[in-house]
């Protein structure tokens, strides 16, 4: 109980540290290969962080990101446009 209290734990922390690194480096790559291989976790390790602590894929979480940034982004333009008028 304790080892998988353990592993419960490193899988939070490494869950936060890959969230914030995906919301500081959204526009660049962010492959699976990529987070593997900076993070030092397997694939399955990473499938299984995201499965466990946003219940969703790794791609469809980095999707989703990006859509909700391009509609804030979208969203902050149209405001301008309406306040030149």
């Amino acid at each position: 109980i304790y080892h998988q209290r353990m592993l419960e734990v490193r899988n939070l922390d490494t869950a936060q540290q890959i969230e914030k690194y995906i919301n500081d480096n959204i526009a660049w790559d962010l492959s699976i290969e990529h987070l593997c291989a900076h993070f030092s976790v397997s694939r399955a390790e990473l499938y299984q962080i995201f499965h466990t602590s946003f219940n969703s894929s790794v791609a469809d979480y980095i999707r989703s990101k990006r859509i909700a940034m391009a509609e804030q982004k979208n969203l902050e333009s149209s405001e301008e446009e309406a306040e030149k008028k």
